[in-house]
């Protein structure tokens, strides 16, 4: 079969990596790929199959500076960064009329942020798939990701949910789309995950002692990942003399905030921004435990990880997280309030004993079997 997959950039993220390991399992299984990149550049490319055939509509982000500029300086400053943008975008439209050129099978919009305008208007398909990775019932009802839900929802075959959750709230939100909201869960590469943490040394060897090490990777958005309440927990548990350093994998726009919070709030030794890490499994690997104290998830590919990695987990209850994590059997869920999240936290740091018994017991199968996933997907576009 002819695959067609559209993504913004490939960046650092869950999404991203799904993606990668998505397309990877279809080259591995026959499967033609082409992946269209709105923007070149994203730190993640490199790990891309090499039988890909990647297809740029912009060599780079330009537009941006111009965009944020504040005041009439640095709009001038800015100007080579605007006459680049729309050259950028001239050059857009000769890469699009040159899609057309084949057929395939199916299209995928890879997000459900991303209109399928583009795929709609410049490729020729047979069924066109939107995946929906996140609990839409958590949006605003004017959010464009709504928006885009219900003017596209007539010309989409088939929306692919990560999570129940996800497709539950599709179905919730546009009714009429329920008979075509299906659940496929992303792709992993267990072997792959535990190849890659083993990769050098412990990275925090130089970083701590015998403190207890947490682990947070993601997006430094506190909108999103609720960054922000860390240095709340943290302050409560420095106050109970508990031994621990909280390590932060990751980027964001919420990234030079959270420095200035944890400076002015005199945390600096109990938590350490790392910065993003395109192999950020060895700190899954070597942390006593990860923390995921998310607003909002679709099926969080971070706890995914962390339990092929044998991890203990503890996570907020976002949406997703039941189909993951059984509470107190295979990993804790706490309630959206700093009081159950000190009191989870609490309870993990130090305790070896607890640590253990929740890291020993594994996700479910059906989370990790990508043969069922592949088989559900194929069925979908065939029939």
């Amino acid at each position: 079969m002819n695959f067609f997959i559209h993504y913004p950039v490939l960046g650092i993220g869950g999404a991203e990596r799904s993606l990668i390991r998505l397309s990877d399992y279809l080259i591995n299984h026959g499967h033609d790929v082409t992946l269209l990149l709105t923007t070149k550049g994203g730190q993640l490319e490199s790990e891309l199959n090499k039988k890909i055939k990647i297809i740029y509509l912009r060599k780079k982000a330009y537009g941006v500076k111009f965009k944020r500029s504040v005041n009439l300086f640095e709009k001038l400053k800015a100007v080579p960064d605007a006459f680049m943008y729309f050259y950028e975008r001239g050059r857009e439209y000769i890469v699009k009329q040159s899609l057309s050129k084949i057929k395939y099978d199916v299209a995928i919009v890879m997000i459900h942020s991303l209109r399928p305008a583009t795929c709609m208007k410049y490729i020729q398909y047979n069924k066109l798939f939107q995946w929906i990775r996140n609990d839409l019932g958590q949006y605003p009802k004017n959010d464009r990701f709504i928006k885009i839900l219900r003017q596209y929802s007539e010309d989409i075959d088939a929306y692919i949910c990560v999570s129940q959750v996800a497709r539950d709230s599709i179905a919730a939100l546009e009714p009429k789309v329920d008979h075509k909201a299906y659940v496929v869960h992303n792709f992993y590469n267990t072997s792959e995950i535990i190849e890659l943490s083993n990769r050098g040394e412990d990275p925090y060897l130089k970083l701590c002692g015998n403190e207890t090490r947490i682990v947070t990777v993601g997006r430094l958005l506190d909108a999103d990942k609720a960054i922000f309440r860390i240095l709340d927990a943290c302050e409560i548990l420095v106050a109970r003399k508990l031994k621990f350093i909280w390590f932060l994998i990751g980027d964001g726009p919420d990234k030079a905030e959270m420095e200035d919070r944890i400076k002015k709030r005199g945390l600096s030794s109990f938590i350490y921004l790392l910065g993003a890490k395109e192999n950020p499994y060895p700190y899954y690997k070597w942390a006593d435990f990860s923390a995921t104290l998310s607003n909002y998830e679709g099926l969080c590919g971070v706890v995914s990880e962390a339990k092929v990695l044998n991890k203990a987990v503890i996570a907020t209850r976002f949406s997703g997280i039941e189909e993951q994590l059984e509470n107190n059997i295979n990993g804790l869920i706490v309630e959206q309030n700093i009081d159950s999240i000190v009191t989870g936290l609490q309870l993990l740091i130090g305790n070896k004993e607890v640590l253990h018994r929740l890291a020993k017991k594994p996700l479910p199968a059906v989370l990790l079997d990508n043969s069922i996933k592949y088989n559900k997907l194929l069925s979908l576009i065939l029939n």
